[in-house]
């Protein structure tokens, strides 16, 4: 139909076996290159159509531009995706898309842009995110979806493979507080270093994301010194003194690999596998949710929150070592920790017992 040029680069217009208007890219800056190759594959789609009346099944856009070029142009590699459009978009970038889109990097079990179909990218957010939450399940499809949705002409694409996956409902509940003993069944279950992750949290209350990036330096006289993402846009780090039951745990921990608390554990946390281990650990020990609401790795975070306000420590210190704020009190716990340290009284666990 026509060229049409986007920066620096020719693009073709054509109409597809189905009617509909379509883009594809030459890659050529050059109008009389870029003519050629326009030439080539307008010649080609034509041919495709003659084969279709003889039976044969032609898709454009996902692939075929390396063949009716004779490899002249490169296709878009997952891998190499989010580094152009970090460099064209930045301003635009979600939070949590780099994060996000590694992940699925790793996990959808295909290399190029145009080989993820709206089936593929399905079965990876139900695979992944199926039992989650409705918000996280729509906040991973939204953000890769934004990637796809700027990479269309690089990658040589129509449309974006996430653009018709419906967004889930989210539901309402909270999470609630765990007992002590499903914390206990959850400790005695778990592998490392999830066993020690969850001790981290009972105490802390930090929440999984946390736990998994602190570091020996954010630890120092019995204090942590942390800065979580949810925190980290107000640049406002958060402090929670060290109970002794913890402390006297981390000590007996294998040496780190990275200087990560958690870091013996050679794996990755964002795998899809490590990922959803806590949820079918729960799964497991049959601790479900109920009418006070979901159980989950946040479950622990609410549990150290519940027991510090049984404990009778200030809300603003709660709130401090949760990280929370409101207009009144934003800046009032970043400058003591005195009112948090009856953390380190409160009660110890008696993880000898085995609650079955």
């Amino acid at each position: 139909m026509a060229l049409r040029k986007v920066g620096k680069v020719y693009h073709i217009l054509y109409r597809d076996l189905a009617g509909k208007v379509r883009t594809v890219t030459t890659g050529e800056t050059d109008k009389v290159e870029a003519g050629k190759k326009e030439k080539v594959w307008m010649t080609t789609l034509k041919a495709e159509r003659q084969k279709r009346r003889r039976g044969f099944v032609f898709v454009a856009g996902h692939g075929e531009w390396n063949d009716i070029l004779d490899g002249s142009r490169k296709r878009m590699k997952l891998a190499d995706a989010l580094s152009v459009y970090a460099e064209k978009y930045a301003e635009t970038l979600p939070e949590n898309t780099p994060k996000n889109w590694r992940r699925f990097v790793d996990e959808v079990g295909v290399r190029y842009m145009d080989e993820v179909t709206p089936e593929i990218a399905f079965d990876y957010l139900n695979r992944l995110y199926g039992k989650k939450s409705g918000k996280t399940f729509n906040n991973n499809k939204n953000s890769l979806n934004a990637v796809f949705k700027k990479m269309l002409l690089e990658a040589g694409m129509s449309r974006s493979p996430f653009d018709i996956i419906p967004s889930r409902k989210n539901n309402s509940l909270h999470q609630r507080p765990f007992s002590e003993r499903e914390f206990l069944q959850i400790y005695h279950a778990a592998e490392e270093p999830w066993k020690t992750a969850s001790l981290i949290t009972w105490f802390t209350g930090l929440r999984q994301e946390s736990v998994f990036k602190l570091r020996w330096t954010h630890i120092e006289n019995d204090v942590i010194t942390t800065m979580p993402g949810k925190t980290a846009r107000f640049n406002r780090a958060v402090r929670i003194p060290l109970h002794p039951q913890l402390k006297k745990h981390l000590q007996t921990l294998p040496k780190s690999l990275d200087g990560r608390v958690l870091g013996f554990d050679k794996r990755k946390p964002s795998g899809g596998a490590f990922s959803n281990y806590f949820g079918n650990l729960l799964e497991r020990l049959e601790i479900r949710d109920n009418e006070d609401g979901l159980a989950c790795y946040h479950s622990l975070r609410n549990s150290f929150i519940s027991r510090c306000r049984a404990a009778g420590i200030a809300e603003h210190a709660i709130r401090g070592m949760a990280g929370h704020t409101d207009s009144q009190m934003t800046d009032l716990y970043s400058h003591e920790i005195e009112s948090a340290m009856p953390v380190k009284e409160l009660p110890f666990l008696d993880l000898m017992a085995k609650c079955m």
